[in-house]
């Protein structure tokens, strides 16, 4: 084999490694999709979080806000499981208003299948529980009501509400 031939066959193989190697820069790892009626499970994360994982269907492919109300009053949690979303977005400004230091409120809004990354989550002490009032189209929808446990809460954004519970 001559110099050239041998010179040639080595630029031939680093182009082909270099093309595998940028054909495989695109391709996406596999998603792994929770079952409809789980929430996401979480990853170990030294205090409190919050894991959200959002359904690509989710809310009729409308953006999604949601409050999590942490509650350290049992008068004012009877309260509130009481009123439906709807009215809770349309009066939580007065709520928190109504019962300082009773309530703390965390707010955000995400789009269906947006990719959330673990949210560091601080409830006050005493919180009895925390409520999740996430705005669907459906006028009736009631808060989802969580205990929560050591390591915080997962939440599970599906096509028509909201599935969660308190991690430990």
């Amino acid at each position: 084999m001559t110099v050239a031939l041998r010179n040639r066959s080595v630029m031939v193989l680093v182009a082909l490694l270099c093309v595998a190697a940028l054909a495989s820069c695109g391709r996406s790892q596999p998603k792994l999709i929770a079952p409809e009626a789980r929430a996401p499970k979480p990853q170990k994360l030294h205090g409190p979080h919050l894991w959200v994982s959002i359904a690509p269907d989710a809310n009729q492919d409308s953006p999604i806000a949601v409050d999590l109300a942490a509650v350290t009053d049992s008068r004012l949690l009877k309260m509130l499981t009481q009123t439906t979303v709807s009215k809770w977005f349309q009066q939580r400004t007065q709520w928190e208003l109504d019962n300082p230091g009773l309530i703390t409120v965390y707010s955000w809004q995400w789009v269906p299948g947006q990719q959330v990354t673990p949210i560091p989550l601080k409830l006050p002490g005493g919180t009895k529980a925390v409520l999740v009032f996430a705005n669907y189209h459906d006028p009736k929808a009631q808060a989802l009501v969580l205990s929560p446990g050591g390591g915080g809460l997962a939440l599970r954004l599906l096509a028509d509400g909201v599935a969660g519970y308190g991690v430990k």
